[in-house]
C-alpha cells in the first residue's frame, strides 16, 4: 500500500490556506506552530518545542529567532540550569491568540464538514497513530545513520 497523493495535497492546502491567511500578519504557518505550543503552555524550552514536532534544533532555533525579530517570543536562560533555555510569548504575541484560534477552528470546520464527531475522533486518532508510527521510522532510520549503515 502507497501514501495517496491525496494526503499530499490535504497537507499543501492546508498549509496554503494558512500562510494566505498569515500573509498580513507576516507569520507563516511554521511561526503559528511554535506560539500554538507556547499559548499552550508559556515557558517551555526550545528542546521542548523540537520533540513536539520532531523537529531538528537547528531547525528550531531559527525558527524561535525569527518569532524573537519579531517581537513575538523572548528566549531566556532557565533559572535553574542555565544550559537551558526557556521560550516565553510577549504581549504582542497574546494579541495574535484570537486570530489565530479563529483561523485554526475555520479549517477544521472546513476539513470535517459533514463529519461526525465520531468519525473526526476516530480519523484523530488514526492521524496520531500514524504520525507516531512515522516518528518511529525516522527515528529508526536515524539510530542506523549514526551507526554508518545505509539502508
Amino acid at each position: 500500500m502507497r501514501v495517496d497523493k491525496s494526503v499530499i495535497v490535504l497537507f499543501r492546502q492546508m498549509n496554503l490556506f494558512l500562510n494566505r491567511e498569515l500573509l498580513d500578519e507576516k507569520l507563516t504557518s511554521s511561526d503559528v506552530l511554535y506560539l500554538a505550543l507556547l499559548y499552550e503552555q508559556d515557558g517551555r524550552t526550545q528542546d521542548e518545542m523540537a520533540e513536539a514536532y520532531t523537529v531538528d534544533r537547528a531547525a528550531t532555533t531559527r525558527s524561535l529567532q525569527g518569532l524573537e525579530k519579531k517581537g513575538l517570543v523572548r528566549r531566556e536562560v532557565d533559572t535553574f540550569d542555565r544550559r537551558i533555555r526557556r521560550v516565553y510569548l510577549t504581549e504582542k504575541a497574546m494579541q495574535y491568540r484570537t486570530a489565530i484560534r479563529r483561523m485554526a477552528d475555520d479549517l477544521a470546520d472546513a476539513l470535517f464538514e459533514g463529519m461526525s464527531e465520531e468519525e473526526v475522533k476516530a480519523f484523530m486518532e488514526q492521524v496520531e497513530t500514524m504520525g507516531q508510527r512515522a516518528r518511529r521510522l525516522n527515528q529508526r532510520q536515524e539510530r542506523l545513520k549514526a551507526q554508518g549503515i545505509n539502508k
